[in-house]
């Protein structure tokens, strides 16, 4: 597998663990905890993060999502069942969808939406419960095929 593409799988990874973490703490301390976050990667993860690639993308990953949250939701809020609140949905599936949204659409260099996609449903498969694909794939292609030109930042 190329360098490059196992260097993204590897920071989606950690942005995901990151965001989730994020999502239990007080948004106040949302910099400091991202921050520390990830500082402690490359201490405890070395082997994972050695490249100085992970480390950036993940960060802009998390940076990303962080800054444009509500951006983010709003692209995915209108697919959800109508009796369903974004804070209803499990944290990784959320945290999966948003990571995929900003890639698509407000990271520096945008993913395809078939990538992004695929590569959000691969993390699903490994931290998900197994509804949680068709569920993240059903919100996400509706976001790609509704919203085909919208282009952020």
């Amino acid at each position: 597998m190329n360098s490059y593409i196992k260097a993204r799988q590897n920071a989606r990874a950690l942005a995901l663990q990151c965001l989730y973490q994020w999502d239990f703490h007080n948004k106040e301390e949302l910099q400091e905890n991202t921050e520390y976050f990830l500082s402690e990667i490359n201490k405890d993860d070395y082997e994972k993060a050695i490249q100085k690639r992970v480390l950036s993308y993940t960060s802009e990953l998390v940076h990303s999502v962080i800054d444009n949250i509500e951006a983010i939701d709003d692209c995915f809020i209108p697919f959800l069942r109508s009796d369903w609140a974004v804070d209803r949905i499990p944290k990784v599936e959320k945290t999966l969808i948003r990571i995929c949204v900003a890639e698509m659409y407000f990271v520096s260099e945008k993913v395809p939406k078939e990538i992004a996609i695929n590569e959000a449903l691969e993390l699903t498969k490994n931290y998900g419960n197994e509804d949680s694909e068709k569920y993240v794939n059903g919100i996400l292609n509706q976001v790609a095929k509704n919203l085909p030109d919208k282009q952020k930042k």
